[in-house]
């Protein structure tokens, strides 16, 4: 039986990373991929995307990014 991929939303600066990580996560683990390269791009994507998991791997960004993409997507303060 097989399962549909998980949509996802990645987030990594380096362009080699994300080649390595789009691969690994698509043809090991089963996900459909959107990269991003911050997380202020990831911020506004996320709304229109609504992935399923995001993958975010850069330190610089503020932990509330995700939060304000639940709060906008559900109208949850």
């Amino acid at each position: 039986m097989s399962t549909s991929p998980q949509y996802t939303l990645y987030v990594e600066d380096e362009p080699d990373i994300q080649t390595i990580a789009q691969l690994a996560l698509e043809q090991v683990g089963n996900f459909s991929l959107t990269t991003c390269s911050s997380g202020q791009e990831a911020l506004d994507r996320a709304l229109d995307l609504l992935p399923h998991v995001i993958f975010r791997f850069d330190p610089m960004n503020r932990p509330d990014q995700i939060r304000s993409i639940w709060q906008r997507h559900y109208g949850r303060q």
